[in-house]
């Protein structure tokens, strides 16, 4: 039996699995926050009913990483955005790794999140 991940998008049932997955790494190093919770609850209406997608990594049938897309604006295309911690350098490491590179402090625009100290973003095509 191979150890291979395979991705698939969010389907409905999902919803366990997303709060489950996401709490798991997020209670590890930081606290949750409301908007954590307003995602959590309804996955659906905060995320894939704005035009966001959510992606899971699957092994052996279980979902075992979790990734959430989200439309931040209309009209933006071909940008990855993202916003990290900088206590979580194998993700930085891995994220520069595929081509994600620092935005300089003045194109950074406030997180809702607290825990967010590192933003980067990779252009597409």
């Amino acid at each position: 039996m191979s150890d291979a991940a395979t991705v698939r998008q969010f389907a409905a049932g999902d919803e366990d699995a997303f709060r489950r997955l996401n709490e798991e790494w997020i209670t590890r190093y930081f606290k949750l926050e409301p908007k954590d919770e307003i995602a959590f609850d309804n996955p659906r209406q905060t995320i894939l009913d704005r035009g966001g997608r959510i992606f899971f990594a699957m092994r052996a049938g279980e979902p075992v990483g979790v990734c959430a897309l989200l439309a931040m604006r209309p009209g933006e295309f071909k940008r990855l955005y993202l916003e990290t911690n900088q206590v979580l350098l194998p993700a930085i490491h891995l994220y520069e790794a595929v081509g994600f590179t620092h935005l300089p402090k003045v194109r950074v625009v406030a997180s809702p999140y607290a825990r967010a100290d590192v933003f980067m973003e990779m252009w597409l095509g």
